[in-house]
């Protein structure tokens, strides 16, 4: 049987014109787009293969004749048949002959060409789900990283009555039909795709915008640009919603804070920030992951003299050393492997502007030497190359590190921190800010909603409130806003209550009790660290990062997604370190 759409119908694939009509479909990311293959409802072996007698034909050449065979029933099951390049499924690599169970969602690689199982859903056929998308996405940012190319990550939230037929028809017009594209929720979309000039993406979004206006509605459209503004998925979608975000809560030309500012604290701190702000002194913002320091850096950058000019951040967290440094000062042609062109840095492309250094405390020694010289005398010098360039660039630090802690450790300069130790402003976690919970969490509600079909208003309930209000909200404004989302989504009439709410917020004991009692033996609990224990293979830096997330672990009682967006890294970051550092995984977690 031949589960692929009919031949005449090929060309309408890249329009969404065919879906698949139930059960499963098989997604096939070609590069002249992505291809849907419908699964049989009754038991069926299908062929993988180039051959075009294969029931699944991949005309590729990494592709052997007969490749796999895919079994569909019940259960879906994928086996070897003696390729040439090989079969992977979720990373796990087949023997010829082998047979193993795929599940929805996971990435299977026949050769060089991906594939992704997927339960049936009202998605065009060349859309992915959201978790394909991320999948498929951070595969392309890695080779696309290897040979040092640039590319576009965009979130779109179109008008309800656009079909989807019709965005994948203009965005693939837009950004070439081999975008890779996603849709994370009704209305609101994600694609990536190569992009060779910086600056120039604003253009494709002024053209999206004005495809998609209808009746006067324009959609809105975020962007973030890979590696400048992030490497990993997660991080740059976060960023292209934020960027939507700050456009529909302020204008582009207004001073106004992004988030809410109502307790006493948060309004001293925006008022120094403001008069600081028109001054050349520099800054250092404290605090915990997700108090909002990237929203003060840019109050920061808007209330200056700077504010026409360019606002760039990077998480040098986010980055490996020999990346990061690329990324500051950038890098001239033939420096390393794989720099093929002159790049400019972000401490160059952020001229006459702001650049937010974000989790300065991580960078190693050497970079610290160079980032002072930087500071010290205005001037650039590109990674592999000799000549300095001059510079005229704001430079805001900010960290969840104790500074003077890691100078008596000897981890960072002394100087360095003198040098951008201008004026220190140490935010307050929400939980110290009862004054902002109620309206922040209002505000994320109406954010959210907004974004349904049809748009909805929710009030919250007094009891939600109370429930807001008693929680000690480890992950901060950034958790509050993911508890907001999940509950307009719950919410079932028009005021969101306790019962919406993830049971960590309830106060119940089960999902904790269930991770404390099964993840380790009776009377075992995550190990207290040690600073002076010698561990074989582990340095100062990687004994501070198990403390960090042996820490983050407590404080969100094993759950490991929490724990990720606690230390700000990605959560499959998160389980590699794990088993790196041999801390065992919890189990139970109920939104694993």
């Amino acid at each position: 049987m031949n589960g692929d759409a009919p031949k005449t119908t090929q060309n309408l694939l890249l329009l969404g014109e065919v879906t698949p009509p139930h059960g499963h479909v098989l997604r096939i990311l070609l590069q002249r787009g992505v291809r849907s293959v419908a699964l049989p409802t009754t038991p069926a072996t299908l062929i993988l293969g180039r051959a075009g007698t294969a029931e699944v034909s991949i005309d590729d050449a990494t592709v052997s004749r007969r490749h796999a065979a895919l079994y569909v029933g019940a259960r879906f099951f994928i086996e070897d048949l003696g390729s040439a390049n090989g079969t992977t499924v979720a990373s796990y690599a087949l023997a010829k002959g082998e047979r193993r169970e795929v599940f929805p969602g996971d990435l299977i690689t026949v050769g060089s060409v991906r594939l992704f199982l997927e339960r049936e859903s009202t998605l065009a056929p060349c859309v992915l789900s959201h978790d394909a998308f991320v999948t498929a996405a951070g595969e392309s940012l890695g080779r696309m990283g290897a040979r040092g190319v640039s590319a576009v990550v965009l979130s779109l939230q179109v008008h309800h009555g656009v079909p989807a037929q019709a965005v994948v028809s203009h965005v693939a017009s837009v950004l070439g039909p081999s975008a890779c594209m996603g849709q994370f929720a009704f209305g609101e979309y994600e694609a990536l795709c190569s992009w060779a000039t910086p600056g120039s993406p604003h253009d494709l979004t002024r053209e999206l915008v004005a495809r998609f206006t209808i009746n006067g509605c324009p959609p809105r459209v975020g962007m973030a640009w890979f590696p400048g503004d992030g490497v990993q998925v997660d991080q740059l979608l976060a960023r292209a919603r934020a960027a939507i975000a700050a456009s529909t809560t302020r204008p582009a030309s207004s001073d106004a804070p992004r988030l809410v500012v109502a307790d006493p604290q948060m309004v001293e701190i925006h008022a120094v920030l403001r008069r600081v702000a028109k001054t050349p002194i520099s800054i250092l913002l404290l605090g915990e992951t997700g108090v909002g320091k990237e929203e003060l850096a840019e109050l920061v950058h808007r209330s200056s003299a700077r504010a026409s000019g360019p606002y760039l951040a990077l998480n040098c967290a986010a980055l490996s050393e020999t990346l990061l440094e690329s990324e500051l000062f950038g890098h001239e042609k033939g420096a390393f492997t794989g720099a093929t062109r002159d790049k400019r840095g972000l401490l160059e492309s952020a001229n006459g502007g702001t650049l937010l250094l974000d989790e300065l405390g991580d960078i190693n020694a050497e970079l610290q030497v160079k980032l002072l010289r930087v500071l010290e005398e205005k001037r650039v010098t590109p990674v592999g190359g000799v000549k300095s360039r001059p510079i005229d660039v704001r430079i805001i630090a900010a960290t969840h590190r104790n500074l003077k802690i890691l100078i008596h450790e000897g981890r960072f300069r002394e100087d360095l921190f003198y040098r951008i130790n201008g004026v220190t402003v140490e935010v307050p976690p929400l939980r110290a800010r009862p004054a902002e919970i109620e309206l922040l969490a209002q505000a994320f509600i109406d954010r959210f909603a907004r974004t349904l079909d049809p748009p909805r208003t929710f009030a919250l309930s007094e009891a939600a409130r109370r429930l807001l209000l008693a929680y000690g909200w480890p992950g901060n404004i950034r958790e509050l806003r993911n508890v907001m989302e999940r509950a307009v989504v719950l919410c079932d009439g028009d005021a969101v209550d306790v019962r919406h709410m993830p049971p960590e917020l309830c106060g119940e004991a089960a999902p904790s009790a269930r991770i404390a009692t099964e993840v380790m033996p009776a009377g075992e609990s995550l190990p207290d660290f040690q600073p002076d224990a010698v561990e074989p293979g582990l340095g100062p830096e990687e004994l501070e990062e198990k403390r960090r997330i042996l820490d983050a672990l407590r404080k969100t009682a094993g759950n490991q997604s929490k724990a990720a967006a606690l230390l700000n890294m990605p959560r499959r970051t998160l389980i590699r370190r794990l088993e790196r550092y041999g801390i065992r995984r919890p189990r139970l977690d109920p939104d694993q």
